[in-house]
């Protein structure tokens, strides 16, 4: 379950990176 939970949070992080870039364009 801890694995799980960091690779959700891998993922949140991820796409929050990819959300910022889009609204730096």
């Amino acid at each position: 379950l801890d694995n799980t939970s960091m690779l959700y949070g891998d993922g949140q992080a991820a796409a929050g990176q990819l959300i910022a870039e889009i609204k730096q364009l």
